[in-house]
């Protein structure tokens, strides 16, 4: 069997209700897509301070935690191995985003509108809403 690997994102929320997308950049990844910021969990770690770690690594700031969200699945063609992503509804507490090398821009993105971006995985759209 399988066994997923997994992973954490945040749902970054403003003050309009927007959240946080970052688009992926096309020389690191497989692909350039829409994504929320976050990554896999390291070996001992557990998934809200892995979550603040590639939040920082990302994005440059620190997040504050609101609440657990939803899970979705990918299958990532890379090392063709199964994700499960955990969701947490966030909110920026300090800094101003400076993206790191893995993306290309960030947009922020009311809810109704998300599903016209292309992700990764469809399963994406039912975690956020």
């Amino acid at each position: 069997m399988n066994i997923p690997i997994k992973a954490v994102k945040a749902v970054i929320i403003n003050s309009k209700r927007e959240i946080l997308l970052l688009r992926r950049n096309l020389k690191i990844r497989e692909r350039s897509s829409w994504d929320l910021p976050g990554g896999l969990i390291e070996k001992n770690e557990d998934e809200k301070n892995a979550l603040k770690r590639e939040v920082m690594e990302e994005l440059g700031v620190e997040i504050k935690v609101i609440k657990v969200g939803k899970t979705w699945n990918f299958f990532r063609s890379l090392d063709e191995k199964w994700v499960s992503v955990q969701n947490y509804s966030c909110k920026i507490i300090n800094g101003t985003i400076f993206l790191s090398d893995e993306h290309i821009a960030y947009k922020w993105v009311n809810k109704k509108e998300v599903r016209k971006y292309p992700v990764k995985d469809k399963s994406f759209f039912n975690a956020i809403e």
